[in-house]
């Protein structure tokens, strides 16, 4: 009973302290400036080395008005490639608005978020990707009851002429998580994609389940996710229907990470394999471990057009991939990064869809600020199929049929983050 009583006076006090707090607000400025170089051997017929550094800039004005609001606004400028007197990126744009929203919390354990939101996502990035920048108009929802963390959010990812119906794409998400014990987790997602355009309309579906291990020293997990979308977003008349899995492991010894992943994505040669939602809104996420084939931060940049995601947009892919992550000394770290991209079904092309490695040196001034440096190096054949082609209708290549290209980055990247 002095147990129960004890539990019961801490959740008073936590709620007088919502009710009472009138402090003055808080402002802090977090931040990223990021400076990429790199010079690329593409192999492609016609093209001069590809040659560049840009700068891509964060920052954040994040206010906390007591324990129960707070908004965050993050701007960016993204990729400058203009900059004699005012900097322009690739687009010709300049300061945007990459995320603002409210954060309210009713009570300790239930808040919401809305406005422009980095929606959260549960499956190692498998299906959406806030790093990468999936930031729509949303409502998002936390809730905790007992040993159960509820998570969803209605999203407004496009909608152009409010009065047409053809130009409008919406995320609906759902995701439960049960602590089983202290390590364990066990996490039920459900994912609806409505997809309303001039020729192709119809829905998305996804539904995953995930183990996650996480100790100290490991970390293990398994993902099992299957995938609906009607025949009406396809050229063939044919729905999409597959299935992924994804089992991981990351083991930390002495001052090294070793990691080893392997994923499997049902495919068709009509792209009626499995999907998630960014194969319909043309983004990626970070969710291998090499740099060209996928992508990590450092290699994400003006060289990642040849990166996929697991299923290589329907058309299905197998992939084995390691990481070595191994830190030297305090401040010197290297990285080792090796793919292996197969078993698609692309019609007739090859079933390989690629090889891929990555070496990279990271030498950190301080907590602050870090300069990677390395070389990345794939083998990309004639099946591969980037993440930037969209499936709706059928999802295209990135090279003709028979070609095989041989692509090698030196890259680097300066970054203060605060």
């Amino acid at each position: 009973m002095n147990r129960e009583l004890l539990k019961l006076q801490k959740q008073i006090d936590e709620l007088k302290q919502y009710k009472n707090d009138t402090s003055e607000y808080k402002v802090s400025f977090p931040g990223q400036y990021r400076i990429n170089f790199y010079s690329v051997d593409n192999d492609r017929p016609g093209e001069n080395r590809q040659n560049a550094a840009r700068l891509r800039l964060r920052q954040n004005i994040d206010i906390k008005f007591n324990a129960q609001l707070k908004s965050s606004l993050r701007l960016q400028l993204n990729h400058t490639n203009d900059n004699i007197t005012n900097a322009g990126d690739i687009n010709g744009n300049g300061i945007q608005i990459r995320h603002g929203y409210i954060d309210y919390a009713f009570t300790p354990h239930n808040k919401m978020r809305i406005g422009l939101v980095p929606v959260l996502e549960y499956h190692h990035d498998l299906l959406y990707s806030k790093s990468w920048g999936y930031n729509p108009l949303a409502l998002e929802g936390f809730n905790k009851v007992g040993s159960w963390n509820f998570h969803y959010f209605a999203a407004q990812l496009s909608e152009d002429n409010e009065t047409s119906n053809e130009n409008e794409i919406t995320h609906f998400q759902i995701d439960s998580v049960y602590h089983i014990a202290k390590a364990f987790d066990l996490t039920f997602s459900a994912t609806m994609v409505d997809i309303a355009k001039t020729v192709y309309s119809g829905r998305h579906y996804n539904a995953a389940l995930k183990v996650d291990y996480n100790a100290a020293d490991l970390i293990i997990y398994v993902d099992l996710l299957s995938s609906f979308s009607d025949d009406t977003l396809f050229s063939s008349g044919n729905n999409a229907v597959g299935y992924a899995v994804a089992a991981a492991m990351e083991l930390k010894l002495g001052q090294g990470k070793f990691g080893v992943m392997a994923t499997h994505a049902t495919g068709n040669s009509d792209a009626s394999g499995f999907l998630i939602p960014m194969s319909f809104v043309q983004t990626n996420s970070y969710w291998g471990y090499t740099g060209i084939i996928t992508v990590m931060p450092q290699t994400d940049t003006g060289f990642a057009s040849d990166a996929v995601h697991v299923s290589n947009n329907g058309y299905g892919m197998s992939t084995l991939q390691f990481k070595a992550d191994y830190e030297m000394t305090n401040q010197f770290g290297l990285y080792l990064g090796l793919g292996w991209f197969g078993n698609t079904d692309a019609p007739g092309r090859e079933s390989m869809v690629g090889y891929d490695s990555v070496l990279m040196g990271k030498y950190r001034f301080n907590k602050y600020m870090g300069l990677d440096i390395g070389v990345a190096h794939a083998q990309l054949n004639d099946s591969l199929s980037g993440y930037g082609n969209s499936v709706l209708g059928q999802a295209s290549f990135n090279q003709p049929e028979g070609m095989t290209r041989y692509k090698t980055a030196l890259f680097g990247r300066v970054q203060l983050e605060f």
